[in-house]
């Protein structure tokens, strides 16, 4: 039979509504530590499970915060995934992974019906009914790269990092320095593209862009790397640099390097994007920008359990850093 509060109530000779609030972690003054310690102890002895949907009907709250993705497949939706784990799970909430968001506007009415009580978006669209305070109150928090600042953010400032990726490639003697990205990427605006263009007219060096296919999948990307780089070489030969959207395409990049008999970096200097495990374990490990995913997590976290238990608060942001992180595959040659 299933243990209840009531059950709890009985055993420790306190009140229905003592146990209720202690096992609910609701606030109460009145209600000492030694009483709560007592209260989850025997909780635990009995075998206290809690009935989250009655919570959620007592209480308002579901416990539960959803976890929108732009790219689920990607590296650095796993290290924040992770990382919002510990935080949530340290104040007692559950975490749902969806892309539920991709600016669809057909997705936009079921926002206010998902069984959450709040929304974290990492690296995606937010949609038009989010941004609506009074037809969507779901408590919300933009992270990532362009965060909208409608809504609570915290927002990583890739800019930053891909200046010093180019200005490092430049002041390391490197003069032909190539653009590896995907053609529906390179836009006003894009954090990469706006440094990489910056930094090549500010030393006077012209731009060489390297276009490879548009795939979402890390493996992929890598693939397709390898053959736009092998195809750029045999057409214009090899440049002194190539500076990559990401660490996948860098490892892609890498491959053709090599398989071209190209050495990394006397021949030609690699920096990739994003700080992804793998790279460290080349022959040259990969110079690379890294992104403070576990410091942009705790923040968003500690961002929207304040607007959970304040809606009146005013807007809440933070901007964090990239930062380059130099090793051999960028050494001066």
């Amino acid at each position: 039979m299933r243990v209840t509060i009531k059950d709890i109530a009985i055993r420790s000779n306190l009140s229905h509504t003592t146990v209720s609030r202690v096992l609910n972690r609701r606030g109460d003054a009145f209600i000492s530590e030694e009483t709560r310690k007592r209260i989850f102890a025997l909780a635990q002895e009995m075998g206290y499970q809690p009935n989250t949907i009655a919570r959620a009907l007592a209480t308002g709250r579901s416990n539960t915060i959803a976890l929108a993705l732009g790219a689920v497949v990607h590296p650095l939706a796993a290290q924040v995934v992770q990382c919002l784990m510990q935080e949530v799970e340290a104040h007692n909430y559950e975490i749902i992974i969806s892309k539920v968001v991709q600016g669809n506007e057909d997705q936009d009415a079921p926002l206010t019906q998902w069984p959450v009580d709040g929304f974290l978006f990492f690296n995606t669209t937010l949609p038009a009914a989010a941004l609506d305070g009074v037809s969507n109150p779901k408590a919300i928090v933009a992270m990532g790269t362009g965060c909208n600042e409608a809504v609570d953010h915290v927002e990583v400032d890739l800019h930053f990092g891909a200046v010093q990726a180019v200005r490092h490639l430049v002041d390391g003697g490197r003069k032909r320095i190539a653009y590896l990205t995907m053609e529906n990427l390179t836009y006003e605006g894009d954090p990469r593209t706006d440094a990489y263009t910056q930094e090549m007219k500010r030393a006077g060096f012209g731009e060489e862009m390297i276009y490879q296919l548009h795939s979402p999948v890390p493996a992929a990307q890598s693939a397709d790397a390898l053959d736009a780089v092998a195809r750029y070489v045999k057409q214009h030969g090899t440049p002194d640099a190539i500076f990559c959207r990401n660490d996948h395409m860098a490892l892609g990049a890498y491959r053709a390097l090599r398989d071209h008999g190209c050495r990394v970096p006397e021949d030609v200097a690699l920096v990739g994007c994003d700080g992804i495990a793998e790279a460290k374990y080349l022959d040259s490990p990969l110079t690379t920008i890294e992104q403070p995913i576990a410091e942009m997590c705790k923040i968003g976290w500690r961002f929207l359990k304040q607007r959970l238990d304040d809606a009146t608060l005013p807007r809440q942001s933070a901007l964090l850093m990239s930062e380059l992180v130099v090793r051999r595959s960028s050494d001066k040659a």
